[in-house]
């Protein structure tokens, strides 16, 4: 087994090998009609496209729960078709659904509380209280197994989710955010739209900025026909950013930080997400805190990751035993090239529980890292 070790900046560069959810359809491509038939789709057909689908989109779209919602709206004109269509296509997916406003999470409550509960593994008397307080960590890692640490939180805005949203409110959300961005925090603001291709994809071989080609993210209506018209990332230093907020992808807003100190990266975004919490109208639940497009992403979606090299422990484990471990403390590993890789070479660790506060998220993701650690350093 070849244990070479890399640099952090080799461990950071973002593996090129095109991912399963970028590059493929599934079978059920053939079966589904334009978007008005689908919406006329029996239960029995829906069934049909989801197969042996283990999404808990799947688990908890019973028949009852179909008969109940068929035919309802928001406020806002989201429908059951709208939250379902993408693991119609995906049934492969996890969860298989996507909010399109707020109302979505109490409206459909019958298939977003029982996800919620299934995926963070709390019970219905749960309420998310997490504050962006102060974190203490105690890692100790090798310094040369890896690259940047990164960590992620987000929010929508009380307005239609991006899944729902038309060009206009697209268009508003951007201002808005970019506005409070750019008075409180200079940096620059880069249109995905306004921006030179080969410039985007260069910004995305270092781990900035988004895919402009996601399948399911189309397929849930996320990529629409004026995409990315209203769609881009603000950097706080365009030459070597250490915090870039992308606006309307999956979530109105992305927050991303990278740095070597954990301590570092937490304060920085922090900081510029109280300034926008302060400035704009989060969308918020009294129980679940930040609502996301997706139910994984709730409380403040956060989220701690490292690229990590653990040669020894891949040689020994297998990647499904190092998985369980990752569970026991609510994170999980993917390949470098996300959750379709099947390349482990470098791991991504991360949380995958949002319901915690960030201080309990990122004391579970040391304490994990830390094990492994001692694991690797335990084989001869």
């Amino acid at each position: 087994m070849d244990t070479k070790t890399n640099s952090p900046e080799e461990i950071n560069k973002v593996d090129e090998t095109p991912s399963a959810a970028n590059t493929t359809k599934t079978n059920s491509e053939d079966l589904l009609f334009d978007n008005m038939l689908m919406q006329n789709l029996s239960y029995e057909q829906i069934k049909k496209l989801l197969g042996d689908s283990k999404s808990l989109l799947a688990k908890h779209l019973t028949e009852e729960v179909f008969n109940e919602y068929k035919d309802v709206k928001t406020s806002s004109w989201t429908t059951l078709y709208d939250i379902i269509r993408s693991c119609l296509k995906h049934p492969q997916s996890k969860i298989g659904m996507y909010a399109g406003d707020v109302e979505s999470y109490e409206t459909f409550s019958k298939l977003f509380t029982p996800t919620i509960h299934d995926f963070h593994a709390v019970n219905s008397d749960a309420v998310y209280n997490g504050e962006l307080g102060e974190i203490k960590l105690d890692l100790h890692l090798d310094p040369n197994a890896y690259g940047d640490i990164r960590i992620r939180m987000g929010a929508n805005l009380q307005s239609r989710f991006p899944s729902t949203q038309n060009k206009e409110e697209a268009e508003n959300v951007e201002a808005q955010v970019t506005d409070v961005l750019v008075k409180n925090f200079g940096g620059q603001y880069f249109s995905a739209a306004d921006t030179a291709p080969e410039q985007w994809e260069e910004w995305q071989k270092k781990g900035w900025g988004f895919p402009l080609k996601d399948d399911y993210l189309e397929d849930a209506g996320i990529i629409k026909d004026f995409w990315p018209r209203g769609s881009g990332m603000w950097m706080d230093d365009p030459t070597n950013p250490t915090v870039i907020i992308i606006v309307n992808e999956e979530d109105h807003i992305r927050f991303t930080g990278f740095h070597r100190d954990m301590q570092e990266v937490y304060d920085k975004v922090s900081k510029i997400y109280n300034t926008l919490e302060k400035e704009l109208p989060f969308a918020k639940h009294e129980k679940y805190g930040n609502l996301g497009s997706c139910p994984s992403n709730i409380g403040h979606m956060f989220k701690s990751g490292i690229r990590i090299k653990f040669p020894k422990l891949l040689a020994s484990s297998s990647i499904e035993d190092l998985r369980a471990i990752a569970k026991e403390y609510g994170c999980e590993i993917r390949g470098q090239g996300g959750e379709s890789s099947k390349s482990f070479d470098v791991m991504e660790v991360s949380n995958s529980r949002r319901f915690m506060s960030p201080q309990e998220a990122v004391q579970k993701w040391a304490t994990l890292l830390n094990r492994l650690t001692d694991m690797e350093n335990a084989i001869q």
